[in-house]
C-alpha cells in the first residue's frame, strides 16, 4: 500500500522504482525513498530518509529516541504487516504523529529499506497540523510515553538518561518551530 498525502507529489516513476525495489527484496516490509522538501512552491532541500548510512544499531531504538526518519507519502508498506498492526492509530493524542507511531509499530515486525532515488515532494504549509507546535510537542510527547509503556509491558527497559535525552529532543524541536 503506497501513500500520498493530499498536498505532496509523487515522481512519475515512482512506483516503478518501489516495485522493482520489491522485486529485489522481497523480504522488506516497508520501502521508503528520499524526496524533495517545499516550502513557498519552491524546492528547498532534498530530504534523506532512514537512519545515517552506517548506523548499526535496532531501527526501532532509533525511531523512538532519535525520531522520525520516515516520510508517509515516501513510503509503501506491505498490506500483511499493516494488518497486524492495525493501520495507523487514530488517538487523538498522537494526531499530528500517527504516521510516525505506524513506523515505530512496523519496526518491531518487519525489516525496512530505504531507496536513495528522490521520487516526490513533500510540501509544508503554515496550515498543516504538524506546522502547529503546541500539538506537535504534545503528541510527540504522548508518543514517546505510549511506546515507553508498551515496552515496559514487553520487559523492555530503557535507561532514564536515554527517555530525559528525547524529551529534551523533542522541546527542543518544538523551540525550533516557535523559532
Amino acid at each position: 500500500i503506497a501513500f500520498l498525502d493530499s498536498d505532496d507529489f509523487w515522481s512519475p516513476n515512482k512506483l516503478e522504482v518501489v516495485s522493482q525495489n520489491i522485486e529485489a527484496d522481497p523480504e522488506a516490509g516497508l520501502f521508503s525513498h528520499n524526496q524533495s522538501i517545499i516550502r513557498d512552491g519552491e524546492a528547498v532541500k532534498r530530504s534523506r530518509y532512514g537512519p545515517p548510512t552506517g548506523y548499526q544499531g535496532s531501527l526501532h531504538d532509533y525511531l523512538v529516541f532519535v525520531g522520525n526518519c520516515i516520510s508517509t507519502s515516501a513510503t509503501v508498506v506491505a498490506k500483511e504487516y499493516l494488518e497486524q498492526v492495525d493501520g495507523f492509530s487514530e488517538s487523538r493524542s498522537i494526531v499530528t504523529v500517527e504516521d510516525y507511531d505506524l513506523w515505530v509499530r512496523l519496526s518491531k515486525l518487519c525489516r525496512f529499506r530505504f531507496i536513495e532515488d528522490v521520487l516526490g515532494s513533500q510540501v509544508f504549509h503554515p496550515a498543516s497540523a504538524s506546522a502547529n507546535a503546541e500539538l506537535h510537542l504534545h503528541s510527540s510527547l504522548a508518543m514517546l510515553e505510549k511506546n515507553r509503556a508498551e515496552l515496559d509491558e514487553e520487559g523492555i527497559k530503557y535507561s532514564k538518561w536515554a527517555l530525559r535525552r528525547r524529551r529534551g529532543n523533542i522541546y527542543f524541536g518544538a523551540a525550533r518551530q516557535y523559532q
